[in-house]
């Protein structure tokens, strides 16, 4: 993370009026919030929320890719409304967008309605057949949030094959295997 946050800084500096660099440093500042780097948690979701507002300004190719992103991290600062608000935004304006789909089933679990996430999980993996781990993590979220653990394990295993060294996957297979006694 601290590597992309300098690429982010030169890219930002080589080509400031390109909407996707702030995108990319907005990410930086999201992980910095998940993994706990920095001093201040919520100063680095609130970062991350400004530099996506900032390109949401300047954009209107990319607005369907941008809204579901910033959903998720008003859905992180518990503004359900907000979130699913932009998420649905965002499918709105690309309706086939498998990314769209994704970051609003996880605003919608994060908002404790995970029940709804599911079909959203669904299309956003028929849309896109090999999809980024995110996707499988965040479904595993969804099923163990609903007491569907065996669907839960079975996620979060096909996340570590794509992603072997992912930290929230193996945590979170540890978790559901414990909750089902395994």
């Amino acid at each position: 993370n601290n590597r992309a946050r300098v690429i982010a800084e030169e890219c930002i500096a080589l080509e400031p009026d390109f909407w996707g660099n702030y995108v990319l440093y907005g990410a930086v500042h999201m992980m910095d919030y998940w993994l706990g780097y920095g001093k201040n948690p919520e100063k680095s979701l609130d970062t991350a929320i400004q530099f996506m507002e900032k390109a949401l300004g300047m954009t209107d190719v990319a607005k369907g890719q941008v809204y579901p992103i910033l959903g998720y991290l008003y859905a992180m600062k518990k503004d359900s409304g907000r979130a699913i608000e932009l998420g649905e935004k965002g499918i709105s304006l690309v309706p086939n967008g498998a990314n769209a789909h994704a970051w609003l089933a996880m605003s919608l679990v994060l908002a404790g309605r995970a029940q709804e996430a599911i079909p959203l999980f669904e299309k956003a993996m028929r849309l896109n057949p090999l999809p980024p781990a995110f996707y499988s993590l965040h479904f595993g979220h969804a099923y163990r949030s609903l007491g569907r653990l065996e669907e839960a394990i079975a996620m979060y295993k096909k996340t570590i094959a794509l992603t072997p060294d992912n930290i929230f996957a193996h945590i979170s297979l540890a978790a559901s295997c414990a909750m089902t006694g395994k």
